[in-house]
This record gives structure tokens, C-alpha cells and sequence, in this order.
């Protein structure tokens, strides 16, 4: 089947209508024939039939060119309005909740439902659409796991993408300015850009004062084009009265005008919660790195993209224009965090010291995020077909398992450590992630065809999330065990934490009963004590409900690890602590289970770290002071 007919947006300059435009110009690039069918920014349905006859509403009478639209784009979009489709072709419907089911679409061979959410859990909105067609796509790896958990079939992942004709590198701007810069002529030595709406889940007040907090007096500026301007320049003069370059684009941009914005800056930053993030991928095709949150959708895109990643924890939505989530969590910015990834940003693009060029970077943008390289996705789906009612997608308790296993020195203990996990867990991804050993670890596991990521920062944390980092990068979709390299699994541990996760819905992290070589008890979980200190459940049960597990072997479900971070500023103490509460202040238990056992040959090293473990119970009651 060569055919689509595509029902979108088009006509607005952001958002889902963008997306309608680059879909339909990426489908046309794959040599398929599309009918572009409008939903007016109202959400009304102007459907065209094939005989010429409209089934709801009035006729879409489409103005050439559109406005804000390049020759290139209208084009493609007047070729989408005057085509024709047979009956039998693919219905891609793409927009809300709402696009999926509010409207009398025409019968179709395969209804193909293209969406995202930007808070978990979702609302009953989804459910609704997701009924309504046969194959649900999403945008991101975040996205993909938190459908699949509530358990929707037929959920497949179709990375967003953008027109490389139209966001490309512009250097002359900078010596240039475009009519719209009205700032000061004196432009920063170095400029961070961003462009937001002013909703709760952008965290454009978190970036303005994390800005002024970490810049100001220097010789670095924050360029933001807003949806709301008048509430944006009211904290922006305030953060100018502290001293910090800041200043409010008021002009509305054409796609070309953004393609000129992002390149004027040196670095793009939005630490919001996005669905996928498609800012950072416009960035990228225009040259220019980005700052994000390492957490939800953005995740992809910054991961592909070499991005630089704040640190991120969850919070209950509150404000009215996030009705829709009134009862989820969005992600916000850890304290400091923002502060030092935009330090980090400055540092290495102003010392020579960045990864990716900008035209490294454009070029790895447009092959993994082009209209070619998303149209040939796209019509492998549709060449796939509609799938089968009664095939339902993989259960969640059926996802393969991966470990994250850190390392430092003990070469014995690891070899030991992995020779159990292939002996019990032959099917388990095995990452190594080597702290800087010195006694041949490296060599051994090259010598044995293992994964490996050499680091050298001595903070468990930092590593453990370099791990995540690998995963997601490899397309890794299941469950993730982080372990140290002094635990040796035995029969039947990893069936049995999978059967909590089959039974109990709630539970987000399990750990296994861990002994000691002796043959002694060690603990089944952790309680907290209101002094920050911690207390053992020594209780033999299948299953019990605690504060915290023990990171020497716990596993995290399949849309949980993608969800939270690992916090840098616990190095060794404590990480595991703040990990499982900022699983639970996301709504998931943390539990062990005592029908599944580790053997756990506790180091002695860290006994004579009790000072750091003293400061780091402190950090640890200022953060989840509310919860402890």
C-alpha cells in the first residue's frame, strides 16, 4: 500500500500543525501518494470526500501560500489538498486525544492514531483514542512505556521529526541581526536561546532565575521567545535588575525566522517536560547543542543528539491549564542542576572542548530525524499493515531484562558476579560500567566480549545513570537491574521479582532478599527513620512494602528507569535512598521479596566513608524533607 491519507493540522506555525506539515512532506519523500485532510485549529473537521462531497462541515478552501510557510512547504501542502486517495488507504490521524476520537472519520483499511502525553499517569482521554484506532504511535521511548503500561495494544514508536530544507544553519545572523533582534547591539560572548509557552510544564521561571543565579555579571545572555510576553518580561526585568543579560523576543516567527533564532544563540535550552521534544531537534539541524531534562520524552532526543541532561524529579501538575492531568506528575529541575548543565554547556563550547561540531551535529539530525529518515518509518508501518485485534502487545511482565552492574577494582568478585548472572539469567543485557579500575577489569572484559563504559568520576550515581544513558541509546525497552559487582544472583531470582511486578500493578522497583556470604540475612528492604537513618525489614515474606531498597541488586520496571535519575550529588550514600522516593513520590511501592536471594559480599571500603555518609544523610532530609 503506497497510499495515506493524512488528517492533521496545517496551518499553525508550531505544535501539532508543524508536525502535520513535516509528516505529510515526509511521507510524499518516501513515494507515497498522500491526501492531506485539515482540522482546523478549533478542532473542526473539514473532510474532503473522494467524489468532492463533504461529510462534515464546509469545504476547507486552502490560501496559497499559507502564511509563515517557505515556497518549499506550501508546495508540498498543495500537493497533500489536491490529491486523491482510494478508500482502502491508511487513515493517519494526528493530533489530542480528542483528533482520535471526536469525529465521524470515513472506514479506512488501517486507522493509524499518532499522539503523546506530557504527564503520567494518563487521563482517561487516551483510553478513548487509543480504542479508536488500530495502531497508536508515539513520539518517544518515555511515551511508548507509560501506553504500554496502562496496558493499550498496538503501541509502536514513530520518532518526530523536522524539515532539514528549512532549519539549517544561519551564521550571518550573528554579525547580521535579523530585523526582530531589538535588543542590545552588543551581543553576549556567549548566548543561550529557548522558545516556550508559558504553561506550567516549560519550567520558564525555574530557567530565567536559574540563569540569573549562575550568569549574571557575565558576559553571557538568555534570548527567550515566548508565548505570553507581558508575563515573561515582568520576571525578566527582575532577573536584568539582578544583572543578567535577558531579553524577550515579542515578534511572531515564521519557521525560517526560528531556523534563523536558533542559530543566532550558541546554546538552546528548555528544561520542560515534553513528549518528545522537538525543539532540540531543530536546534541540532541548525547546528546549535542543547540543554534539556533527562527526563521523559526529551530523553530521545538528547540522548541521539549528544544533549546535555539536567537532573529531574516529579511534581503533581496544579494550574488550570493542565485540567487534563489535574491528578499526574510533570518533571521539574533538580535544585542546582540546570545551573550547572548550563555552566557545563558554556565551558566546554567556549574551551574548544564539545563532542559535536556544528556540522557533526547537523548531520546526525537530519539522518536519524529528516523527512527521509522519518518517511521510511512511516511507510514501513504502513507497509506492515493493520494489525490483528486479537494480538495484543507484549505484556509488561514478559519485556526482557538488562543490568547495569558498576565496578571498581575486585576483578574476582565481577568475574564471579557475571558467571552467576549468565548461569541464572542467560538472556539478561549485561553493561559494565568500570570506575577507573586498575587490576585488568578493562582488558578481561574486552577479552570476554562484555560492555563496557570506562569512566573516572568516582560517583556511583553519575555512573549508574551513564548506564541508563547506554540503554536508551541501544533502544533497550524492558526491565533494568542495577547491581554491584560483590552480588552473585542464584536459581530462580529474576522469575520471582517478576512475578511481584505481574501481581502487584503498583510496585515500580523490587529488590531481593540479599545474604551474606556466611549465610546470614543481610535485609528485605529498608525502612526510614525521621532522623534520615536507616532501619532493616528482616521479615522472610514474599513480598513486603518498604521506604527504600538497597542499589547493591534492586530492578526497576520498564516505565519507571527512563522516569527518574540518579542523583550526582549522593556519589556513594544515600543514592539509593533518594532513587526509590523519587519512585514513590511518583505513585509506585518500592518492595523486596524474600522468595528471591543474592548472595552479597558487602565491601569493607565504605565503612571508612562514614563522614560522606553523615553529609549526604543531611542532603538527603533537605531534599524529602516533605516526605521523610
Amino acid at each position: 500500500m503506497n497510499e495515506l491519507r493524512l488528517v492533521a493540522p496545517f496551518h499553525n506555525i508550531s505544535g501539532y500543525a508543524n508536525l502535520g506539515r513535516f509528516l505529510l512532506g515526509a511521507a510524499q519523500v518516501a513515494g507515497l501518494s498522500v491526501e492531506a485532510v485539515e482540522i482546523e485549529r478549533r478542532e473542526i473537521l473539514f473532510e474532503l470526500g473522494v467524489d468532492g462531497s463533504v461529510s462534515r462541515g464546509r469545504k476547507f478552501e486552502p490560501m496559497y501560500p499559507f502564511p509563515n510557510l517557505s515556497a518549499e512547504q506550501a508546495e508540498s501542502l498543495r500537493l497533500g489538498m489536491e490529491t486523491t486517495v482510494s478508500k482502502e488507504a491508511p487513515l493517519l490521524i494526528v493530533g489530542n486525544p480528542t483528533a482520535l476520537y471526536g469525529y465521524d472519520y470515513p472506514e479506512t483499511s488501517h486507522r493509524i492514531g499518532l499522539t503523546m502525553a506530557e504527564a503520567a499517569p494518563l487521563y482517561g482521554g487516551w483510553q478513548r483514542g487509543a480504542e479508536n484506532v488500530d495502531t497508536l504511535l508515539v513520539p518517544s521511548r518515555w511515551n511508548e512505556h507509560i501506553f504500554k503500561a496502562c496496558k493499550y495494544p498496538h503501541v509502536r514508536r514513530l520518532s518526530l521529526g523536522s524539515d532539514e530544507r528549512v532549519y539549517t544553519p544561519q551564521p550571518h545572523v550573528k554579525a547580521d541581526p535579523p530585523m526582530w533582534y531589538f535588543c542590545k547591539p552588543d551581543r553576549p560572548k556567549y548566548l543561550f536561546v529557548s522558545v516556550f509557552s508559558t504553561c506550567e510544564r516549560k519550567n520558564w521561571e525555574q530557567l530565567l532565575t536559574s540563569f540569573t543565579d549562575e550568569f549574571r555579571g557575565e558576559d553571557v545572555g538568555l534570548l527567550v521567545k515566548p508565548t505570553s510576553v507581558k508575563e515573561v518580561e515582568q520576571l525578566a526585568a527582575w532577573c536584568r535588575m539582578r544583572g543578567a543579560w535577558v531579553q524577550v523576543v515579542e515578534e511572531k516567527l515564521s519557521d525560517a525566522e526560528m531556523a534563523e533564532f536558533y542559530s543566532f544563540g550558541d546554546c538552546y535550552v528548555l528544561p520542560s517536560t515534553e513528549g518528545f521534544g522537538l525543539p532540540f531537534v531543530e536546534a541540532a539541524m541548525c547546528g546549535v547543542q542543547s540543554v534539556g531534562l533527562g527526563a521523559g520524552g526529551s530523553v530521545d532526543p538528547l540522548c541521539d543528539l549528544g544533549g546535555f541532561m539536567v537532573d529531574a524529579h516529579a511534581v503533581p501538575v496544579q494550574t488550570q491549564l493542565y485540567h487534563v492531568y489535574r491528578g499526574a506528575n510533570h518533571f521539574v529541575p533538580q535544585r542546582g542542576s540546570l545551573r550547572r548543565k548550563m555552566r557545563e554547556a558554556y565551558e566546554k563550547h567556549t574551551g574548544g572542548d564539545l563532542f559535536w561540531t556544528s556540522e557533526r551535529l547537523r548531520s546526525r539530525a537530519v539522518s536519524l530525524f529528516g523527512r527521509e529518515a522519518i518517511g521510511r518509518k512511516l511507510k514501513e508501518i504502513i507497509e506492515g499493515g493493520k494489525p490483528a485485534r486479537a494480538v495484543e502487545s507484549r505484556p509488561i511482565e514478559n519485556l526482557p531484562l538488562a543490568v547495569v552492574m558498576t565496578t571498581h577494582n575486585h576483578l574476582e568478585e565481577t568475574k564471579e558476579a557475571v558467571a552467576a548472572l549468565k548461569a541464572h539469567s542467560p538472556a539478561a543485557r549485561l553493561v559494565l560500567v568500570d570506575d577507573n579500575s586498575t587490576d585488568g577489569t578493562r582488558e578481561w572484559a574486552e577479552g570476554e566480549g562484555l560492555t563496557l563504559l570506562r569512566l573516572s568520576r568516582g560517583n556511583v550515581a553519575s555512573n549508574r545513570q551513564e548506564g541508563v544513558r547506554h540503554l536508551v541509546e541501544e533502544g533497550h525497552e524492558g526491565y533494568v537491574a542495577f547491581m554491584d559487582n560483590d552480588v552473585r544472583v542464584t536459581a530462580g531470582w529474576w522469575d520471582k521479582i517478576r512475578r511481584v511486578f505481574e501481581e502487584r500493578w503498583s510496585v515500580g522497583i523490587v529488590a531481593p532478599a540479599k545474604y551474606l556470604l556466611d549465610g546470614t540475612l543481610q535485609n528485605i528492604g529498608n525502612r526510614l527513620t525521621t532522623s534520615g537513618n536507616a532501619g532493616e525489614l528482616s521479615l522472610h515474606r514474599d513480598c513486603v512494602i518498604c521506604d527504600y531498597v538497597e542499589s547493591a541488586c534492586m530492578v526497576v520496571r520498564p516505565d519507571l528507569w527512563q522516569a527518574i535519575c540518579w542523583d550526582p550529588q549522593f556519589p556513594i550514600f544515600y543514592e539509593d535512598t533518594d532513587y526509590c522516593y523519587a519512585a514513590r513520590q511518583l505513585g509506585y511501592d518500592v518492595a523486596a521479596t524474600g522468595g528471591a536471594r543474592v548472595w552479597h559480599n558487602a565491601h569493607q571500603t565504605s565503612r571508612s566513608r562514614e563522614n560522606e555518609a553523615r553529609q549526604n544523610r543531611v542532603k538527603f532530609l533537605k531534599k524529602w524533607e516533605a516526605e521523610v
